[in-house]
């Protein structure tokens, strides 16, 4: 299909479009959606706030779309990684349906699948997190008067100044807040221990658990034991005292989003709206 020589779609060409654009909304989250497409998108509207506020707006621009393009990377992988899990529980029934019928009665059978689908997700998805909050720390270092380049540097680095500016007073006050602290320590190296993104990055996998499918002869339902997500600490690891693994991605992801949310708003001085904890096609739809 070729729009350009102005030679017109054909209503089938225009439905490959449409699918092809519905197929893509389900990668882009609905929670920062009209924060990246609309209320930041007409930053001339916002110049004087950022001006006053110590910000080069050519360099706000630049970041503002880095970060939203990590925020998006990020949500795709949450997805993909709930599809991947779904995919492979389906598996695993499956099989199990198939095991059923050669397994002696009163006796447990368990099908383990293939976990590496997931695992490639889960730690792409704690790279591009902790991108984003690297650059939301030099959008509000930069103004600030500080020269951080990631989120555990911008903490350290704002309680070291004896008399911060009104801009950085509001910065070390949002990063201090519980539940933002609660998430930047998710990617601090704590007790010798590294954070969970730092231990893929730099030492290896992270062991994520695996998906066993259990059943007998006579279950009618075959049970599914989901993954917990791990502590990284040397050899030793502890599945029963953490969250599932997507429980546990999902709610990291929205975590984050909150602390990038609330630095914009200290940025452009007004409140940002949220969308639904939902990709844009499937909030959408619900409407």
């Amino acid at each position: 299909m070729d729009i350009s020589q102005g030679i017109e779609p054909t209503e089938d060409e225009l439905a490959i479009v449409a699918r092809q654009y519905a197929m893509r909304k389900l990668y882009w989250p609905s929670y920062t959606w009209s924060i990246q497409t609309t209320s930041l998108n007409k930053v001339e509207d916002k110049r004087q706030t950022l001006t006053a506020n110590g910000v080069d707006v050519d360099t706000f621009l630049k970041r503002k779309s880095d970060l939203f393009n990590k925020i998006n990377a990020s949500f795709y992988h949450l997805q993909k990684l709930k599809e991947n899990e779904q995919s492979i529980i389906n598996l695993g029934k499956e099989i199990a349906e198939k095991s059923k019928e050669h397994t002696p009665k009163g006796v447990m059978g368990i099908v383990g699948t293939p976990y590496e689908p997931i695992e490639y997700e889960y730690e792409a998805l704690l790279v591009t997190l902790k991108s984003s909050l690297d650059i939301l720390a030099m959008m509000l270092s930069q103004p600030s008067g500080l020269g951080s380049d990631n989120i555990i540097s911008l903490v350290n680095d704002a309680e070291q100044v004896r008399r911060p500016s009104e801009l950085l007073v509001k910065v070390k006050a949002l990063l201090a807040k519980s539940e933002h602290s609660i998430t930047i320590d998710e990617f601090r190296n704590k007790d010798g221990i590294s954070s969970k993104r730092n231990h893929a990055v730099h030492k290896g996998s992270l062991p994520t658990g695996t998906i066993n499918i259990q059943y007998t002869a006579e279950s009618a339902d075959i049970s599914v034991l989901k993954t917990r997500t791990v502590d990284v600490g040397g050899d030793k690891t502890d599945f029963l005292k953490q969250q599932s693994l997507e429980e546990y991605a999902e709610t990291l992801f929205y975590s984050v989003c909150d602390l990038i949310i609330g630095g914009l708003e200290l940025l452009v001085g007004q409140s940002l709206p949220k969308g639904k904890k939902l990709s844009v096609y499937e909030a959408r739809v619900s409407k």
